[in-house]
């Protein structure tokens, strides 16, 4: 089998069924393909709603971060490649053929990460949609560029040989984001991987589409620069405000009523990167404060091991 496509899913319900019809979809390569579906524990019905498409739901033994869910995707796969899809995109139908064609392009196939590329869904006019989409949030190509100090590949449209996870010992599962890039980084460092842009190998993503998404994911991901930094003990000090995206509340109105008066749109998007910005630090407080200067151990290779059923062990890059 050629590909094995993994989907984690927390409480998406019906908000995953553009993707399941989106696979159903999906053009057959050369070689067969399946879909993995791995419940984080939901509790609202999502379950169902994949099972009632045909797809079969693996569940993930406890509740944990999406890249837990991953791990636990890889541990029953049986492809060649993993393609990792997020429970909110739209895969192009011709997705499965193009990779093709860039492993076949590539010239160290089974240590290349391709990056697939990740266009933004119809927005139909909603400020925040729009201000992601103009501040390039969850742009695939400058993430391959190395926007964030190295390359890597978000993991909304992701593919790498089974091989290469395994032997780095597959995604860091108590990350609560940016286990993507790290994933990558280790991929560089011990397996000196090559990173492709595969652009034509696309999914829709629908942004945030609130003024608390918004606040809520970049919290995360200033919570997830932590977590990163944990790996190499790399800490500093910091307050921790109680209650910011409670006082964001009443900052979201004025948005809105501004964007109503015809304010310039280049000035809302400066002030959200301000919130944006300010959500992000908020997060990197918070998860210092919690894990204390000396972090979490984020390493835990072995249990990794234990849970990707032991394949990850004594398997080297060798292609």
């Amino acid at each position: 089998m050629k590909f094995s496509i993994i989907v984690p899913f927390y409480n998406e319900g019906e908000k995953m069924v553009p993707l399941i019809e989106s696979l159903l979809r999906l053009e057959q390569a050369s070689q067969a393909h399946e879909v993995i579906f791995v419940d984080n524990k939901s509790t609202d019905g999502s379950v169902s709603v994949a099972r009632k498409y045909g797809f079969d739901v693996e569940p993930a033994p406890q509740y944990a971060s999406s890249y837990y869910a991953r791990n636990v995707g890889v541990s029953c796969a049986s492809g060649e490649y993993l393609l990792f899809i997020d429970a909110d995109c739209i895969a192009d139908k011709s997705l499965l053929k193009q990779y093709e064609q860039y492993i076949a392009a590539a010239s160290r196939p089974h240590r290349t990460v391709f990056a697939g590329g990740i266009h933004p869904a119809v927005n139909n006019g909603n400020l925040f949609e729009l201000y992601a989409e103009n501040r390039k949030i969850l742009n695939q190509k400058s993430a391959i560029t190395g926007w964030a100090y190295r390359p890597f590949a978000q993991t909304a449209n992701a593919l790498y040989s089974r091989e290469m996870f395994l032997a780095v010992g597959g995604f860091h599962h108590q990350m609560s984001t940016g286990g993507d890039a790290e994933i990558c980084w280790r991929f560089a460092d011990q397996c000196k991987a090559d990173f492709i842009y595969a652009e034509s190998a696309f999914v829709r993503h629908r942004h945030r589409a609130d003024a608390d998404s918004l606040v809520a994911q970049f919290q995360k991901y200033g919570t997830g620069r932590v977590q990163q930094a944990a790996l190499t003990q790399e800490f500093r000090n910091g307050q921790k405000d109680e209650n910011f995206l409670g006082k964001f509340k009443t900052i979201a109105p004025l948005l809105h009523s501004l964007q109503e008066q015809g304010v310039r749109q280049d000035d809302l998007f400066q002030l959200l990167d301000f919130i944006r910005d300010s959500a992000y630090e908020c997060g990197v407080v918070t998860e210092i404060i919690k894990t204390g200067k000396t972090g979490k151990n984020l390493s835990d290779v072995a249990a990794l091991h234990q849970l990707l059923d032991k394949r990850a062990e004594g398997q080297p890059c060798t292609r």
